[in-house]
């Protein structure tokens, strides 16, 4: 009966090695929170990741195609108006504007002045086409084109190439 009594003794713990053995405890908990904050950012960067591309596709999705193409292209206010809506819609739930504007074939710039002309006059009118352009120094007078028909149907150019009648 006293092989019981020892036991009891061994497994009494001292004050000294129950401070150990929370200290230890402690540093356990600690690097155990490391790693699940660890974890969680892993997880919040792939949750952010999956919806950029849940946005990235439905917006491929729903586009009509591609805006892309040359530089200083028109594209119809229409086009303009679907556009912005489609690349908001997919910023709102996670998405990543860039992101949006590379899948609809468009710079953030093109995007931001878009939102800017839309905000400033309440319409997306390209108006390239109505902008008052500077005539160039260069500019024939009218008097100096008619001059120039005059002698290109004159009867002595009437067969010659331009070439020849420069020449």
């Amino acid at each position: 009966m006293s092989s019981n009594c020892d036991n009891g003794a061994r497994s009494a713990k001292t004050p000294m090695e129950i401070l150990l053995l929370i200290q230890n405890s402690s540093k356990i908990i600690k690097e155990k929170d490391r790693q699940i904050r660890a974890i969680q950012v892993d997880i919040d960067k792939k949750e952010k990741a999956l919806a950029e591309a849940t946005a990235s596709e439905v917006l491929r999705k729903k586009s009509q195609g591609d805006l892309g193409g040359p530089r200083g292209r028109m594209i119809s206010t229409a086009d303009r108006r679907y556009a912005l809506e489609l690349i908001d819609e997919a910023n709102t739930p996670g998405g990543h504007l860039p992101t949006a504007c590379r899948v609809l074939g468009i710079t953030e710039r093109t995007y931001h002045r878009w939102k800017k002309i839309l905000s400033e006059t309440g319409k997306l009118d390209d108006l390239r086409p109505c902008a008052e352009r500077p005539t160039p120094a260069n500019k024939l007078s009218p008097e100096e084109e008619q001059t120039i028909l005059e002698q290109v149907n004159s009867p002595e150019f009437v067969n010659s190439s331009s070439t020849q009648i420069i020449s």
